[in-house]
């Protein structure tokens, strides 16, 4: 059963595991997806707005999208091959209706990334 609220939000876990992607480099730096999560979370409680859940299959497409990220160095919402973010969710199994991407890069802790995200008036909407 897919969850209405889901349907804007859809990629947001694959985000939250690529937020500190670093560009020209072969290795990554990851927040704990759970830290993002729950700071997202306390910013829809406060809007009364029902909170996100991890997905295991989302996850695990945001894996597969940040180790392609990294090994053909980019970083972009479709890969140099043309793959694009539906692609990668797709492939982990995972049915949707609708599903956007949020990069987000160079950034050291979840506080000052959701920060960034919430200062956009369009993500904010979404998130």
């Amino acid at each position: 059963m897919k969850i209405k609220w889901l349907k804007k939000g859809l990629f947001l876990i694959i985000t939250a595991l690529l937020m500190a992607v670093p560009f020209f480099h072969s290795s990554a730096n990851f927040f704990e997806s759970g830290s993002v999560v729950d700071l997202i979370n306390k910013d829809r409680a406060e809007r009364n707005i029902l909170p996100l859940v991890v997905n295991e299959k989302l996850s695990e497409a945001a894996k597969n999208k940040a180790k392609d990220m990294i090994e053909n160095d980019y970083f972009a919402h479709t890969s140099p091959a043309g793959i694009t973010p539906w692609s990668w969710i797709e492939k982990a199994g995972y049915d949707y209706a609708l599903a956007g991407e949020n990069l987000a890069i160079n950034f050291t802790d979840p506080e000052k990334q959701h920060q960034a995200l919430m200062n956009s008036e369009t993500h904010k909407k979404i998130f």
